[in-house]
């Protein structure tokens, strides 16, 4: 254990960006030397400094569209602000949600008579009221 500590350290500070490794591992270092008299286990700090380095290590991802301004006011104590936020996105995922049907239900019905034009079948008569027959004259 009294290896892996070290090794866990140098391959923390092996993915941070040159300019910030050494002023880290040293960093690092000195939390490990002093997580015992603190009473803390120094392999546990080791992958903290792991865990931290791995999250500065990812690229930053810009986030687009809605989540934009909710992800800037994720913080924010502007109750009013997060509403006028959060109220438009979640009602414009259900609208899409109702105008999409129609769409659907045009697809599946097509896709019915192309499947009975394919085996011979007459084409079926359109979804609806049943229309009452004409008395002959």
């Amino acid at each position: 254990m009294t290896r892996l500590v070290p090794a866990l350290v140098r391959a923390a500070g092996a993915l941070l960006p040159r300019g910030q490794r050494d002023r880290y591992r040293e960093q690092w270092r000195a939390d490990v030397d002093g997580a015992r008299e603190l009473g803390l286990n120094p392999l546990g700090v080791a992958f903290g400094a792991l865990r931290i380095a791995r999250r500065e290590h990812r690229p930053v991802v810009v986030p687009v569209g809605v989540p934009a301004p909710a992800l800037r006011l994720r913080g924010s104590t502007n109750i009013g602000a997060v509403l006028a936020v959060l109220v438009p996105a979640n009602l414009s995922g259900g609208i899409l949600l109702l105008l999409q049907e129609p769409v659907r239900r045009r697809r599946r019905a097509a896709g019915h008579a192309a499947s009975r034009a394919r085996r011979g079948a007459p084409p079926a008569s359109p979804p609806g009221p049943a229309r009452p027959a004409r008395a002959a004259r």
